[in-house]
């Protein structure tokens, strides 16, 4: 895929493993985690291992994990899904609220989990 066929389905310069320009991606679901600015080292060690297993999802297209470089301490994920199914999937996953809970000693905040539609 080209970086303007990227930009055309909603991506700014990631590589998409897979991914081919037939592909429309449906729901990107985004989600801003802020850890205690003592704890930003240790939730950035431990946030890839959870974000993992949702790059293994059959309707999982990409799981990049970034932080701000002006806040590190302020991270996030973008997971586009095939489909609404494999997005509502993917939230319903045991794992989804078992790595909140277990990241929750490190966060400043509730992460703030959002979905979105591809605005065309």
């Amino acid at each position: 895929m080209t970086r303007a066929e990227r930009i055309r389905h909603g991506f700014s310069g990631v590589a998409l493993a897979g991914a081919t320009a037939a592909h429309t991606f449906m729901v990107h679901i985004t989600a801003r985690i802020v850890a205690r600015p003592d704890t930003a080292q240790a939730l950035r060690n431990v946030l890839p291992a959870l974000v993992e297993p949702s790059r293994n999802e059959p309707g999982c297209v990409a799981c990049p994990l970034s932080w701000r470089s002006d806040m590190p301490h302020e991270l996030q994920t973008s997971e586009p899904e095939r489909t609404q199914a494999d997005a509502d999937a993917h939230m319903s996953m045991p794992r989804v609220p078992a790595a909140i809970a277990a990241a929750r000693p490190l966060l400043a905040e509730p992460p703030a989990i959002n979905s979105y539609a591809l605005l065309r």
